[in-house]
């Protein structure tokens, strides 16, 4: 899974790319240097951008070092779904790439990457969403996409047994 792979190989791409391959973790210049291949220049000069685009967050601050994580919000979600979802199809039809990826775009309403400067997400009409038959899941994140017909099924399949197990047991009291 990686943003690269369609978005071109940008610095910006390649920190973004670092950060979903890593779980939560969080790192400094220097760490994200020696491990992203990336200069300390190239970092300090890309990582402020992330943080204002919100897709970074700092993590820690002591002195002028300062450690920087994924941030926790809607819009890295959708990153993460989109190189989810672009992983997916091409497991599933390799050889249609460029559809593929215009596709993963559109439906998640990301506009891509235009030069050297990652733009803000543009949300479409969920009804445009290529993922027309299923889910993505992104266990350790917590994370669950669903389409809207698999929301709907899958809340009619819960409503079900919830009903299922009322008419058995009784009444579901929830204590708040």
């Amino acid at each position: 899974m990686s943003l690269s792979d369609f978005l071109g190989d940008t610095s910006q791409i390649k920190i973004i790319d670092f950060f979903l391959g890593d779980a939560g973790n969080s790192y400094n210049i220097s760490e994200l240097s020696e491990m992203t291949g990336l200069t300390r220049m190239t970092l300090s000069k890309f990582i402020p951008e992330l943080v204002q685009s919100r897709i970074l967050e700092v993590d820690q601050s002591a002195g002028n070092v300062k450690t920087y994580r994924l941030a926790k919000n809607r819009l890295v979600e959708l990153i993460v779904a989109s190189a989810c979802a672009y992983s997916s199809i091409q497991g599933s039809d390799p050889l249609d790439k460029e559809e593929s990826i215009g596709n993963i775009r559109k439906g998640l309403g990301l506009s891509g990457v235009v030069s050297e400067r990652i733009t803000e997400p543009r949300i479409e009409s969920a009804s445009e969403s290529p993922c027309s038959e299923g889910a993505w899941s992104f266990p350790s994140e917590g994370i669950v996409i669903l389409t809207k017909e698999s929301a709907k099924k899958l809340r009619d399949e819960l409503d079900d047994k919830i009903r299922k197990y009322e008419n058995l047991h009784g009444e579901i009291l929830i204590n708040e």
